[in-house]
């Protein structure tokens, strides 16, 4: 796509920094042809992203007159974990993500500074980590450092003792984030990677409505291997199910139960483990490719903080043409 320049604009070699080398500058009503896409660098002027052109030479964003970056074509398809977190530009910076789970190990090195509020919702309001679920998603969705790469601010609601959540805990939480939003500045997506109870889904629906109308969106675990949870029946939410690649006779014959949802090939995710003394671990099934698809959207929301998540859904998920040919960390649209 073509932009104009509308000040002086330096054209910076090889990443997007303020002390890259710099060969030329750009005069005010110059046209340049970029990339459909924006990158993360050095923030001037409190603005942070880049245009970037096929030779890989960087514009700081901010320099240029108003544009509109396209909605973007369907990602080629990842065949390994580093592919996918590779093909979506973007790191989540400045973009809040609430996890509602089973706490996190907040000594961690890594995890520990991007939890930005912790509040328990349990019985003696206690915020002892009880299981390393809640700590293994926030691996996904908060570590700088390869292959994850997100830079989110996480608030983590402790919800849970274990997998089994406490739904009235997790409307206690919704509550919280809906009344008091001055506490989690940047915050557009809740992570649910856990199930309620039934009954729950009739409170916690109108909840999530005033929420999506405020810009917050729910991304939840919706069903592993065409056995929906109670998430499923949820709307309003970005639902996110596996299936198991053992099973393609079954998904030939009988087609992919749940529809409306993003589907994943069930591989291992790798994540940080608890403590120092087991530095890595691992974490598959709905709830982990939950986080996945959180962190997709997080990127994007740091590249385009006003686009439909729901839109962008389906631009980057692919159709099946056939379960024998789908790859590991691709999503796929139902």
């Amino acid at each position: 796509m073509k932009v104009v320049v509308k000040d002086f604009l330096n054209v910076r070699v090889g990443a997007p920094q303020l002390d890259a080398p710099c060969y030329q500058y750009l005069a005010p009503g110059s046209e340049i042809e970029v990339l459909d896409e924006l990158v993360s660098g050095h923030a001037y002027e409190g603005i942070s992203t880049w245009l970037v052109d096929a030779a890989r030479n960087y514009y700081w964003s901010g320099g240029v007159h108003p544009f509109q970056i396209p909605l973007p074509q369907r990602v080629p398809e990842a065949r390994s974990w580093e592919e996918a977190v590779n093909t979506y530009p973007g790191k989540g910076t400045s973009v809040g993500v609430a996890i509602l789970d089973s706490g996190v190990y907040l000594p961690h090195a890594v995890i520990g500074p991007r939890i930005k509020y912790f509040e328990s919702f349990l019985y003696g309001n206690s915020k002892t980590i009880l299981s390393s679920h809640g700590h293994r998603v926030a691996g996904i969705l908060g570590a700088e450092k390869d292959p994850v790469r997100n830079q989110s601010d996480l608030f983590m609601f402790l919800v849970s003792k274990d997998v089994h959540v406490d739904s009235y805990a997790v409307e206690l939480a919704l509550l919280e984030i809906d009344a008091k939003p001055q506490l989690f500045p940047g915050l557009r997506l809740i992570n649910l990677s856990l199930e309620i109870q039934p009954s729950y889904v009739a409170r916690l629906q109108p909840i999530i409505d005033k929420l999506y109308a405020k810009g917050i969106l729910l991304v939840v675990a919706a069903g592993q291997d065409g056995a929906p949870t109670v998430m499923y029946s949820l709307k309003n939410v970005v639902k996110v199910a596996t299936f198991d690649p053992s099973n393609t006779a079954t998904y030939r014959r009988h087609g992919f139960p749940l529809k409306d949802c993003i589907y994943f090939l069930n591989y291992p995710i790798p994540t940080f483990g608890k403590t120092d003394t087991q530095p890595d671990s691992s974490i598959q099934d709905d709830s982990a490719y939950c986080a996945f698809m959180t962190s997709l959207l997080a990127r994007r929301l740091e590249l385009s903080s006003n686009e439909n998540l729901f839109d962008y859904t389906r631009h980057i998920s692919s159709p099946i043409r056939s379960v024998s040919e789908v790859h590991p960390f691709t999503p796929y649209l139902i």
